[in-house]
């Protein structure tokens, strides 16, 4: 099945477990956030800290 839909109409997002990463004395875990526009097939990526809504909007 082929899904169309228009420029800036459409993005899908989702997050993926990466592991630890030491940060100074702290060992956080991290997730890398992914989000590709329907349209074009851009991907935008970014590692966070928190899946929360909050620090989604604090990226843009």
């Amino acid at each position: 099945m082929v899904l169309s839909s228009l420029p800036g109409e459409e993005a899908q997002v989702d997050f993926g477990y990466i592991g630890t990463l030491k940060i100074g004395n702290t060992t956080k875990k991290a997730w890398i956030f992914v989000m590709s526009l329907s349209y074009s097939r851009y991907m935008y990526a970014e590692n966070v800290f928190n899946q929360s809504v909050k620090n989604i909007y604090r990226m843009s």
